[in-house]
């Protein structure tokens, strides 16, 4: 199993009203109403990146972008650039399953996970591809023993089927049960994010190294 820690908290201690961009309630209903065509620039827009990352020069017609010989200097060292993407959605695992080489799904439940999963396989099967086994993964948000209003309502806006703890971790002790059920499901990457900012950064890293090392392979 892989971890690594998002050194950018998602809400400031000093003041737990401020939202990360990327989980403003405002946002996401125009997010949710745009999905299908957000999807769609998504994709368009891998296919020439993935391309150019290991070819000198590439053209691309697309319905959103259009490239005549571009070329990206220097290229990456790692040969070849992985594209990880996330989603859960049916038309996501497509993608994935077609374009992707991990998945990292943000606000999925350990079920989530293990029919995604086997939902990806199956069109990169059909697509005559093939995903590591160990390229399945979830970001998986933790707190201090209190969960924010305002994440709360984000996680039932966003996931109203679901039980808040089921994709939140409510504290360090209940962290690693819910990674376990992660790794039950077929997950072994791990991108563990705190919700709150630590007072001590140095402390807290010690914290987590000691709930989630004794999981790392």
């Amino acid at each position: 199993m892989s971890f690594a820690a998002d050194v950018k908290p998602l809400f400031r201690e000093e003041d737990r009203s401020s939202m990360d961009f990327a989980f403003d309630l405002w946002s996401y209903d125009d997010v949710k109403a745009n999905a299908d065509l957000i999807l769609e620039r998504v994709e368009d827009g891998t296919m020439p990146c993935d391309e150019s990352w290991s070819e000198d020069k590439v053209d691309h017609k697309g319905k959103f972008f259009r490239y005549d010989g571009a070329s990206v200097r220097p290229q990456p060292a790692q040969k070849p650039l992985e594209v990880w993407l996330g989603g859960i959605a049916p038309s996501a695992l497509d993608r994935c399953g077609r374009l992707g080489d991990g998945w990292l799904p943000s606000f999925a439940t350990p079920d989530d996970v293990a029919r995604g999963r086997a939902h990806i396989q199956q069109v990169a099967t059909r697509a005559d591809r093939e995903i590591d086994d160990g390229h399945f993964g979830a970001l998986v948000p933790y707190v201090n023993g209190y969960i924010p209003d305002e994440l709360a309502d984000m996680v039932r806006k966003r996931r109203p089927d679901v039980e808040v703890t089921d994709v939140v971790a409510k504290d360090l002790s209940a962290l690693r049960p819910l990674l376990e059920r992660y790794i039950a499901a077929g997950a072994s990457k791990f991108v563990v994010v705190p919700v709150v900012e630590p007072v001590n950064w140095d402390d807290h890293v010690g914290d987590i190294a000691d709930a989630v090392h004794p999981l790392e392979n």
